[in-house]
């Protein structure tokens, strides 16, 4: 696969036990960014940590354009702060 519209367009045409099953992005930056295009919700994680060294981060300006975010459930953490999962849906015109 070399485009994201290909990869969705494989996975809808499976059928069978994987008919009408969703499909999920498994990053880096430019898959998440051409796959928000294809979502209709998306779930995410904040880690409570600083990274230093980072050179790529998630496309958030472009899924706070196109979704509506809350509070979907926290994750119990021993180790830093409860992670708060999001679920961001998609905004109707």
């Amino acid at each position: 696969m070399n485009t994201v519209d290909a990869a969705v367009k494989l996975a809808k045409g499976l059928g069978g036990m994987h008919a009408n099953k969703d499909i999920h992005f498994i990053g880096g930056k430019r898959i998440y960014d051409a796959g928000l295009d294809y979502c209709d919700e998306v779930y995410t994680s904040i880690l409570p940590a600083v990274y230093l060294n980072c050179d790529t981060f998630f496309p958030v300006e472009k899924l706070s354009r196109m979704f509506t975010p809350e509070l979907y459930k926290t994750i119990p953490n021993q180790v830093h702060a409860d992670i708060p999962v999001i679920k961001w849906t998609r905004k109707r015109a």
